[in-house]
C-alpha cells in the first residue's frame, strides 16, 4: 500500500473513530433502555437492580437536582409499585417531584408526568384525598399552558 492510501485510510479510520465515540452512547442511556425493556416483560427484580444502578449513576453523573436524576427515581418508584413495595416507593416519587420543581419550577408542564404518577400511585395505596389534591394540581397546571 503506498504512503498516500495508508495515510488516508488512518484519516478514515480516525474519523470513524471519533464520530463513534461522539455518538456512543452512555452507561446511564444503556441502563434506562434496558431497564423498560424488563418492566415491560415483568422482569421487576432485574429492573429493580437496574434502575438503582441508573439513579446512582445519575446522581453521581448530573447531580442530585436534575431532570435525569428525577426520571431514574421516578422509574425506580414504578418498579416498587409493579412489585407492591409501595413504602419505597412513596418517598422516591416525593423526592422526584421536589427535584422537578426545583428543575422546572412549581407550575411547570414538565411535572405532568410526576403529578400523574403520584395521583395513580395513591389511589393504588388507597389515599383518594392525595390522589385528588394532585389532580387538582395536575389540571391547574394543564389549563394554564
Amino acid at each position: 500500500m503506498k504512503k498516500s492510501t495508508r495515510t488516508i485510510v488512518s484519516i478514515t479510520l480516525l474519523l470513524a473513530l471519533s464520530l463513534f465515540s461522539c455518538t456512543k452512547r452512555s452507561r446511564y442511556d444503556e441502563l434506562s433502555d434496558r431497564i423498560i425493556v424488563l418492566f415491560q416483560q415483568g422482569q421487576y427484580p432485574e429492573a429493580e437492580k437496574l434502575a438503582k444502578e441508573a439513579v446512582t449513576i445519575a446522581k453521581e453523573t448530573f447531580g442530585p437536582n436534575h431532570a435525569k436524576t428525577a426520571a431514574s427515581l421516578d422509574t425506580l418508584a414504578m418498579i416498587f409499585c409493579s412489585q407492591r413495595n409501595y413504602e419505597q416507593a412513596e418517598p422516591l416519587y416525593k423526592e422526584t417531584l421536589a427535584i422537578m420543581e426545583k428543575v422546572s419550577g412549581p407550575e411547570s408542564p414538565d411535572l405532568a408526568h410526576v403529578l400523574e404518577n403520584m395521583a395513580g400511585f395513591y389511589r393504588t395505596v388507597g389515599n383518594e384525598e392525595e390522589a385528588e389534591r394532585l389532580t387538582a394540581r395536575l389540571n391547574k397546571i394543564r389549563s394554564n399552558h
